[in-house]
């Protein structure tokens, strides 16, 4: 999958799981992805490092991490794009 496949991928199940992309100013995916061509370095960390963004493609169910500690999903998901040296490969491998 490429990495617009992933990310408009996201963005509807993102927008599934409750998520408004109103709150960005846009209303569709084609919009999103618009607004992310625009910029392809801070608009899509900005995407996919939002906790709204996060909350509703994760959820708020628990899981444990290697640490055995319980993060949210969405925390959980969000730390380890953090450190991955591909967040969008992370992104469709766990969407």
């Amino acid at each position: 999958m490429s990495n617009k496949e992933i990310l408009e991928k996201a963005i509807q199940k993102a927008i599934d799981g409750g998520w408004n992309p109103d709150q960005t100013g846009f209303k569709t995916v084609k919009e999103v992805w618009s607004w992310y061509d625009l910029d392809r370095r801070g608009m899509k960390a900005m995407l996919i490092y939002s906790k709204s963004f996060a909350k509703a493609l994760w959820g708020e169910d628990y899981i444990a991490n290697k640490k055995m500690f319980a993060n949210h999903a969405w925390q959980y998901h969000l730390q380890n794009m953090v450190i991955v040296d591909n967040p969008i490969k992370y992104l469709g491998e766990n969407i």
